[in-house]
Formats: structure tokens, C-alpha cells, sequence
């Protein structure tokens, strides 16, 4: 003669402790409809061991899950490439910085070594002028070079270069 089942139930703690679950996750599974109720609010240890295997075994749940992942991973990874831009774009700022300083300590004294030749060479007032005047003009003329260079570097900064003293400014701060 077979033993006759009973449908006596078990607790949400005894359940979760069977399948290695909290309490409120055994909630949220009878919530979502993965674990059947019985009618005095327990659960049926055997239905609900083996509707849980199911569920996990499903390839609706995997096929969401497996969505959910990818929609994480693609947003870190976003996330990450964002993260790397700004600091590749400050590395750029902070080089560009270094580089017009490290111009600067060479180019100022080289302007006035350049500016002190005609006085040197001739007493002639009108042609120290127009000496001066050319080199002041090769000197703009290679800063607007350095300048448009530097702006049409790929990711260039949309602020203005700074001026001189801007950057000895900056260079004394970062020592």
C-alpha cells in the first residue's frame, strides 16, 4: 500500500534554507510566480525544489539575464573609455603646458640675445629699428605657427593657450 502524500507545507525559512536562499529572495520568486504558494501561505518543499530547478534551467531567464549582463558590461565599458578620454585629454593639457614652459625658458633668453645683435652691430638708430622689427616680427610669426599648431592638434583645448607668465605660474605650482 502507498504512503499517502500530504500537502503539509514548509516555512519560507525552512525553503530557503533547503535551496541555500534568503527568505526574501523566496519572496520575490513566489512574488514573480516561480514558486507556488499553498493555500495556507507555506510552500510545498518537493514542487518548489523542483520549480526552481526549472526556472533556473530556463532559457527565457538566461536569455534576460544574458541581456541584463550585456547592457551592464557595455555600460562599464563606456564608462571606462569615458574615464580614459578625460584622462588623456588632461595628459594632453598637462604636456602642452610643460612643453610651452620648457619653450618659454629657451625662447626668452633667445629673443634677447637676438634683440641685443643689432645694437651691437651699428649705431645707426634707422637701421637697429628695422633689424629689431624683423626679428620681433619672425618671432610673432612663429608663435602664431605654434599657436595654430596647437589648435589643430586632434582634441584640442577649447580654452585659450595661456599667455607666459600663465604657464611659469603652472610650472612653479606643480614643484
Amino acid at each position: 500500500m502507498a504512503a499517502a502524500k500530504t500537502l503539509m507545507g514548509v516555512t519560507a525559512v525552512a525553503l530557503a534554507a533547503h535551496l541555500d536562499l534568503t527568505k526574501q529572495r523566496i519572496g520575490q520568486l513566489a512574488d514573480e510566480g516561480v514558486l507556488p504558494r499553498l493555500a495556507d501561505g507555506s510552500y510545498d518543499l518537493e514542487a518548489s525544489r523542483l520549480a526552481y530547478i526549472r526556472w533556473l534551467r530556463s532559457e527565457d531567464r538566461k536569455a534576460v539575464q544574458t541581456a541584463a549582463n550585456d547592457r551592464l558590461n557595455s555600460a562599464r565599458v563606456e564608462q571606462l573609455e569615458l574615464r580614459n578620454e578625460r584622462e588623456r585629454e588632461a595628459l594632453l593639457r598637462h604636456a602642452r603646458t610643460e612643453a610651452l614652459a620648457l619653450i618659454d625658458e629657451f625662447a626668452g633668453p633667445l629673443r634677447s640675445d637676438l634683440l641685443s645683435i643689432p645694437a651691437r652691430l651699428t649705431n645707426d638708430l634707422v637701421l637697429r629699428r628695422q633689424l629689431e622689427g624683423q626679428i620681433e616680427e619672425a618671432f610673432g610669426a612663429a608663435s602664431k605657427r605654434a599657436a595654430a599648431a596647437s589648435q589643430a592638434d586632434e582634441g584640442a583645448p577649447s580654452a585659450p593657450v595661456p599667455n607666459r607668465q600663465q604657464r611659469r605660474a603652472a610650472r612653479r605650482g606643480a614643484r
